[in-house]
Parts: structure tokens; C-alpha cells; sequence
């Protein structure tokens, strides 16, 4: 499952809004390691990415209410429990909580 092209210019979209996209890897390696160290629990606070959190929060929500698949995991899920408004409200709410977690570790003001 990844996010489908729309939804995933809506979270960088978000993610520049709130001035975190600086912190998101540019270089496609660094991404890869960045998820995996994600993935393993491995990631220091200041080597989080603020984009891949966000995008394994959503695809984690979709599989605690049973949606897998190949396809966008917000599509998917406003598809089968048909509510068509589901990707803007997961999008601020997942950025929400990376906000508030990198403030807390003091990586933002």
C-alpha cells in the first residue's frame, strides 16, 4: 500500500503549511533508511522524518480497520467505510501528532 498521488501532495502540502518538509529527506537512499530505522525502532529523534511517519501512520490506521491492498490505503478506506472525507482529516491529524512530537523532543520550536 502507498498513498496514491493526490493524497500524497495533500501530506506534503501539510507537511510545507507547518514548515516541516525541510526535515523530510530529499535523497531517496536516506528516505529507505530512515523508514527502516522507523520500522526497527531504531530512529534518534533528530533523524525522524517527518513525511514517513506521517505515511506509516496512515497505513497503519487502514489495517486496524481491516483495509489492505495495493492501493491508496485513504482511498481504500473512504471506498469501503464510505466516508469520502477521511484523507484530510487523517492527513492534519497524523501531521498533528509529528508536530507535537517533534516540539516536545525540542527538534522545532
Amino acid at each position: 500500500m502507498k498513498l496514491c498521488q493526490r493524497h500524497m501532495a495533500d501530506a506534503v502540502a501539510e507537511l510545507k503549511r507547518r514548515n516541516l518538509w525541510r526535515l523530510v529527506a530529499q535523497d531517496p537512499q536516506v528516505l529507505r533508511a530512515r523508514t527502516a530505522a522507523w520500522l526497527a525502532g531504531r530512529s534518534h529523534i533528530g533523524e525522524l522524518d517527518p513525511l514517513v511517519i506521517v505515511v506509516l501512520e496512515i497505513l497503519n490506521k487502514a489495517r486496524a480497520l481491516g483495509v489492505n491492498g495495493d492501493f491508496c490505503p485513504i482511498c481504500e478506506t473512504e471506498r469501503v467505510r464510505k466516508h469520502p472525507d477521511l484523507g484530510p482529516l487523517w492527513i492534519q491529524e497524523f501531521t498533528d501528532r509529528v508536530e507535537e512530537l517533534l516540539r516536545h523532543n525540542e527538534v522545532i520550536a
